[in-house]
């Protein structure tokens, strides 16, 4: 799946109105999951993810803050 592919998922069933939107509550999302999750377990959940996502972001960089 593409990214944009992604994001219109995410608007879709969050009924966001915009795909910006969607991508913003998806950064937090993933950055929250990453400061509760271990780096192994982000790798993991971020591994099937489409590119394209920030890597500075924790979730992306596998890292947690």
């Amino acid at each position: 799946m593409r990214h944009d592919e992604f994001l219109a998922r995410v608007r879709e069933r969050g009924e966001y109105a915009k795909q910006e939107e969607a991508a913003q509550v998806t950064r937090a999302v993933l950055d929250v999951l990453a400061h509760r999750i271990t780096p192994g377990e982000v790798k993991d959940l971020a591994a099937p993810l489409p590119a394209g996502f920030p890597p500075a972001t924790p979730f992306c960089s596998g890292s947690p803050t």
